[in-house]
């Protein structure tokens, strides 16, 4: 399997790159065929609708619409499809015109700005050198053929122009309609050299070709170098060690980061290793008990020594008991540390849940002088979480202050909402922490207390169960002035 990743991927990843180079170098080619196309497909537009114009206004004309109507026509008409048209008689005069197509609009502007130069100084300097309309070749060739139609570049502003001329006869002899317009042209002067932007990527494929096999050099065998060290070493369990490329880039960046990550699994991997090592140390002593037990049980007759069946019955009740509550314990850290993926979470109020425990620790037998000073304000304090946990995990907070606080020492907790978080602080008047065993205080099995009083399971539990719902606990503390634990959770609707 791990042959088969290291030879499939990177050659997907060498072909992604052949193929970019090649899409780089062959794209202004294949851009400018394609374009083109459509402005030749622009251009026979324009020469369609100038031909449509002229057949509208020489409509009007067969009709025998009066001067004006002919004029409102014409102008309406040039308008609307931003042409120039004109209607001359036999003798080369003006019955009506319009010019529409030689204008300054926003639109004309921002063509200008995406094709180049501007469209309106072509246009004029391009009519200065025709000559009067009656005059022209094309209108003169429609005066005798009938009709005559013309599309043209000018290179120098990048359009098209396109006429239709018609000749129209009428009682007072033939008159010619003319219609004009025009359409952007930008890469018609980059088509007429199409030969020798073909040479140009040939020769930047000569260039492209040798470059991706430079950038597959750097980035694909990098790439394979780094997957066959991580297969190896997770293959072989190798000890701690450094995942190099020789390198300063991204792709040294994320070699570390898989070293990261590998570090964090092999120290998830020892945690677990020192974790069984105390799990065993803890079911060692309760069933040595048993074990010990039973054995005398089996020496002794119930006639003899009834005080010592019942020594014995107690020592097999206590160590069971003590295994139960171990086991239990385990169970409830190993789904929380998974993070209770099983269990539903629902709205509650927090603020509701720390009245009642604070109400059932006033009530604890075990803290009879016990102070409890509470600020837990008005507002209901909601959570998105399962309650049975969070109460758990609180309550333990709780039961450890006390604990330490002593049977007439001082319990203080506070929960308020803060922006999109709710904080609860739990402090104690008791001796405090030392300093070195400051980080160690969430981890399993750790205890200052000895076996006889805890498990050293609760904080770790306290703590798994605040991260399974998106918060974080921490502890600060002062020798001989107590600790204070800070948790902070993610509150609803926030």
């Amino acid at each position: 399997m791990a042959r088969r990743l290291r030879l499939h991927r990177p050659r997907s990843l060498r072909s992604k790159v052949f193929a970019v180079v090649i899409a780089v170098t062959v794209a202004p080619l294949l851009a400018v065929l394609a374009l083109h196309g459509l402005e030749v497909v622009g251009g026979r537009l324009s020469s369609g609708t100038s031909s449509v114009s002229a057949l509208g206004i020489a409509e009007f004309v067969r009709q025998g619409a009066s001067p004006a109507q002919l004029a409102r026509a014409v102008e309406r008409t040039a308008r609307e499809r931003n042409e120039l048209i004109a209607v001359l008689d036999p003798e080369g005069g003006t019955l009506a015109s319009a010019d529409h197509w030689i204008r300054h609009s926003w639109q004309s502007v921002a063509a200008d700005l995406v094709y180049g130069p501007n469209r309106q100084q072509a246009q004029l300097a391009w009519e200065r050198t025709r000559g009067p309309l009656f005059e022209r070749e094309e209108v003169q060739r429609a005066r005798r053929q009938g009709q005559s139609s013309d599309c043209t570049f000018l290179s120098t502003g990048n359009l098209y122009v396109c006429s239709s001329i018609l000749r129209v006869p009428t009682p007072q002899g033939p008159v010619v309609v003319f219609a004009q317009r025009g359409s952007r042209a930008a890469l018609q002067t980059l088509y007429g050299k199409r030969l020798q932007l073909l040479k140009l990527t040939l020769f930047g494929l000569l260039l492209g070709l040798p470059l991706a096999f430079w950038l597959t050099k750097r980035i694909v065998v990098p790439i394979e170098s780094l997957h066959d060290q991580m297969l190896t070493r997770a293959r072989l369990a190798l000890p701690k060690q450094g995942s190099r490329l020789g390198r300063r880039d991204e792709l040294e960046d994320l070699a570390q980061a898989f070293e990261t990550v590998m570090t964090a699994l092999e120290e998830r991997s020892a945690a677990n290793e020192v974790f069984l090592t105390n799990l065993a140390h803890e079911f060692k002593n309760p069933v040595a008990a048993i074990q010990a037990a039973a054995e005398r049980l089996q020496d002794t007759r119930p006639a003899e020594d009834p005080a010592r069946l019942t020594r014995l019955g107690e020592a097999l009740g206590a160590s069971s008991r003590r295994l139960e509550a171990l086991l239990a314990e385990l169970l409830e850290l190993s789904r929380a540390e998974a993070g209770l993926p099983r269990e539903p979470r629902e709205r509650m109020d927090l603020r509701a849940h720390l009245q009642g425990l604070v109400l059932a620790l006033k009530l604890d037998p075990r803290y009879p002088e016990l102070t409890l000073d509470t600020r837990l304000g008005t507002e209901p304090l909601f959570l998105e979480a399962v309650p049975t946990r969070m109460e758990a995990a609180f309550r333990n907070l709780l039961e450890n202050a006390a604990s330490f606080a002593g049977a007439q020492g001082r319990v203080e907790l506070e929960a308020r909402a803060e922006g999109a978080s709710v904080i609860v602080r739990v402090q104690d008047n008791g001796p405090g922490i030392s300093p070195e065993h400051l980080p160690r205080m969430f981890e399993r099995f750790f205890t200052t207390r000895g076996p006889a009083r805890g498990t050293g399971l609760g904080l770790a539990l306290v703590r798994a169960v605040v991260e399974a719902h998106g918060g974080r606990i921490q502890v600060s503390t002062s020798v001989g002035a107590g600790a204070t634990f800070t948790v902070t959770l993610p509150r609803a609707g926030a």
